[in-house]
Parts: C-alpha cells; sequence; structure tokens
C-alpha cells in the first residue's frame, strides 16, 4: 500500500513538472498572399468545411483547443499537427509546381473517399463530415484540378 502511495506521488509529481515545459510555437503567421482561401477563392460552403475539419492540422491557422495548454496533451498534438502540416499545408500548398499541387488534390479526394479523414480522433471531439459534405469537397477539388490542369 505505502509502495503504491510513492508511485502516485511520483506521477502525480512528474505531471505537475511537466506543466513547466514550454509550449511549442503554435502557428507560423505568413504572408497572406499564399494562403489557400485568398489563393483559390472556394465558395464560403467550401471554405467553412475546410476551416471546420481541415484547417486545424493542416494550415498555419490551427485553432488549437483549450485541453493543448495541458502536458503532455500539447506535446501530442503538437507532434500530430506537425506531422499533417508536413504531409499537407493548404498554406504551402499555393506555392506548389503543378504537378505536386496535383498530386495533393488527389490525395485530398483519396483520403476524403476512404473515410481516412478527418481522422476518428479529431472527430470525436469536433464532429465529422456528412455523406453530402465530403462529396462537396470532393467536387470542389476535382474541379481545381481541371483548374490547374488547363493552366
Amino acid at each position: 500500500m505505502k509502495t503504491r502511495g510513492i508511485v502516485a506521488g511520483i506521477i502525480t509529481g512528474v505531471f505537475v513538472i511537466l506543466q513547466f515545459i514550454p509550449a511549442t510555437p503554435k502557428n507560423i503567421r505568413e504572408d497572406n498572399s499564399f494562403n489557400f482561401t485568398t489563393h483559390f477563392l472556394p465558395p464560403e460552403n467550401i471554405n467553412s468545411l475546410l476551416k471546420t475539419f481541415c484547417f486545424d492540422c493542416h494550415s498555419n491557422y490551427t485553432e488549437y483547443p483549450w485541453y493543448t495548454t495541458i502536458q503532455p496533451i500539447e506535446y501530442m498534438m503538437s507532434a500530430h499537427i506537425t506531422e499533417g502540416k508536413e504531409r499537407l499545408n493548404f498554406d504551402e500548398l499555393t506555392t506548389y509546381r503543378k504537378r505536386k499541387k496535383l498530386t495533393k488534390f488527389n490525395s485530398v479526394i483519396q483520403v476524403l473517399e476512404d473515410g481516412s479523414m478527418p481522422l476518428t480522433s479529431y472527430s470525436l471531439m469536433h464532429g465529422s463530415l456528412s455523406k453530402d459534405e465530403r462529396d462537396e469537397l470532393i467536387s470542389y477539388f476535382n474541379e481545381l484540378i481541371i483548374k490547374e490542369e488547363k493552366l
């Protein structure tokens, strides 16, 4: 019984100490001229879906929920969001060459079609896309592919 108390005390102490670890930089707000919304001018319904379901992990404008101020949650979420931005950052997408941009658009369509995005862990906290919303986004990105191929 005494050992349990010591272990619980150590775990609590570590948790408290973790709160003093400084948070990682949150958002890199750079030149807005490269912003996806500014460049591609998506319709309001599409922009709203992107903001709600994509931009938190895939743009430089992440809106962090209150619980990300708690360690180790902040560390885990920051690592996850960093990985998401490395795979696709909508704010950098506009700077890509045509071929890479088309590849990214096709990737977005793929993850929407197979349901792997948004992640289940994100959907549990923020809601999920309906079938109609998924279809709207897929249609929009298909339209972007057609426009980009013509350029």
